[in-house]
């Protein structure tokens, strides 16, 4: 026999229950039930957030080495995402007596997938990791990847990042450098700062004119790139005289 006792702290609040091992296996199946599911509602409740768990673990490095250079030994890693995944297929038949049978019916397989995740991870105090895909991203640079390392305070090297950076210049004679792809470094020199980047850039600047609605582009065009029908070259005298000519049409 089995026996089944409710307490608060030290004190019995309810007559003992006594089971049977069947009836005991029964009520412990249907608790166990009641708290999986419990845990997962709280861990998807706002209301609750100091209970949700990251699915990933926390993970100890022991190396007086590794610790030194990072501060610390410990490394999380966050991540978050949906992956949608669309799997089909196509069945197309065409009644033309001028196909052959073979010919007149065909099918093609129809596949998407649309992924989006994110992920952040930390080694120690010192070194960050952020990384985001997205296959809907209207631009390549909006996948970015970033390797951010801070040392300590009185060192030369202040910050080292890698991967998408900028070069922001507090100047406004100069503007600086965004959608970057390569490695940044800050050093400083007692009251001496040097800001340093080697890098791709992914981004152009352009200014558009825009003139009672309508957008103004200047353009050049060779004479060896004349196309007939399209290209029309004028001679200053009909060019002069274009506005005038217009005023009465033949």
């Amino acid at each position: 026999m089995k026996s089944v006792i409710e307490k608060i702290g030290e004190y019995e609040v309810s007559t003992p229950i006594y089971l049977t091992p069947q009836e005991y296996d029964k009520y412990r199946l249907s608790k166990d039930v009641s708290n999986y599911f419990k845990q997962k509602i709280d861990a998807t409740s706002n209301k609750n957030s100091k209970h949700q768990k990251n699915l990933m673990p926390t993970y100890y490095v022991n190396s007086k080495f590794f610790e030194s250079i990072f501060g610390g030994n410990e490394v999380i890693v966050k991540t978050n995402g949906q992956i949608g995944i669309k799997l089909g297929a196509i069945y197309q038949n065409t009644d033309n007596p001028q196909i052959s049978i073979e010919n007149q019916s065909n099918i093609s397989f129809d596949f998407d997938q649309k992924i989006s995740a994110s992920l952040q991870a930390k080694v120690g105090k010192r070194l960050k990791v952020n990384a985001n895909y997205d296959t809907q991203s209207t631009f390549g640079f909006q996948n970015i990847i970033r390797l951010e390392y801070t040392p300590n305070e009185d060192d030369i090297l202040q910050k080292f990042d890698a991967g998408n950076v900028n070069l922001p210049i507090r100047n406004s004679l100069i503007n600086g450098a965004q959608a970057l792809f390569g490695v940044r470094a800050d050093l400083q020199f007692g009251r001496t700062t040097i800001r340093t980047a080697i890098s791709q850039q992914n981004s152009q600047a352009k200014t558009v004119v825009a003139q009672n609605g309508a957008v103004i582009e200047p353009f050049e065009l060779r004479a060896t790139d004349y196309d007939n029908d399209r290209h029309f070259f004028l001679s200053q005298f009909f060019r002069e005289s274009y506005s005038s000519a217009l005023q009465n049409y033949p």
